[in-house]
């Protein structure tokens, strides 16, 4: 609904340290509630912001169109051409009287601006001298596995993985990692694609299978459990996405 389009609005904001939601008192906990996204120069003002600290598609000459806040006609051409720049999926002229689709392509925009800035901070961690980690595979930079939020995605995908539960949040998330790693192919991948673009039934034997039993019947049914297996995989990466979606807002509000 609404107020949760509203409040997802204002996480990503919060990530991006946004002047509207950052501390305005002495009480660090206290922030902006109020951001009416349905104000053309709150919203102008916004997109510029995003344009010229986070996103930077734009040259900075190129970015006085998305300035002219006060001009209708001229920004919203800005704003559409900013959007086709971009390859954003929903057209600005959608969106001009229609706050349902303004705040679909708000959400586009912070999520870009986002990735944007998780790649930046990546980038500026790893440029830094780490120590070696034998065998270890590293978490995400900063990740707060105490977290509630965390604990439930890390058992949600371990029960995908069909990864046993356990307490300790950080091992069990490496040990998705592992099985993620391990059970992850391009073989598996490109087995399940073939089947979903042809449309057609398929000659199990033209299947890679990646060993062989020597037996050929135990062959064919070990192909049947491999497709349906891959079947699995694209829930699966959906879900990864998503973990590492949570782990980059989180990231960026810490």
């Amino acid at each position: 609904g609404y107020s949760d389009m509203k409040a997802s609005l204002r996480r990503k904001l919060q990530a991006l340290d946004h002047p509207s939601q950052v501390p305005t008192s002495s009480e660090s906990d206290k922030i902006s509630e109020e951001f009416d996204i349905n104000d053309s120069k709150t919203f102008r003002t916004l997109v510029a912001w995003l344009e010229d600290r986070k996103i930077r598609q734009l040259d900075p000459a190129a970015r006085s169109g998305l300035r002219t806040i006060e001009a209708d006609s001229k920004w919203d051409l800005a704003m559409q051409t900013y959007l086709d720049s971009l390859e954003c999926p929903f057209q600005w002229k959608d969106a001009i009287a229609d706050s349902d689709a303004r705040s679909l392509i708000l959400d586009w925009l912070l999520g870009v601006a986002i990735n944007f800035e998780y790649e930046d901070r990546a980038s500026q961690e790893s440029s830094k001298p780490i120590a070696d980690s034998p065998q270890d595979i590293n978490l995400p930079l900063h990740l707060d596995t105490r977290d509630p939020d965390i604990r439930r995605a890390v058992e949600s995908l371990a029960e995908t993985l069909g990864v046993d539960r356990i307490d300790d949040t950080e091992l069990l998330l490496q040990t998705c990692c592992r099985c993620a790693t391990q059970w992850f192919s391009p073989m598996h991948i490109a087995a399940i694609q073939q089947l979903r673009q042809s449309g057609d039934s398929v000659n199990l034997d033209s299947l890679p299978l990646g060993f062989e039993t020597g037996n050929p019947a135990l062959d064919r049914v070990a192909r049947v459990l491999r497709v349906l297996y891959a079947g699995d995989l694209r829930n699966l990466q959906t879900k990864i996405n998503q973990l590492i979606v949570e782990i980059q807002v989180r990231n960026l509000e810490t």
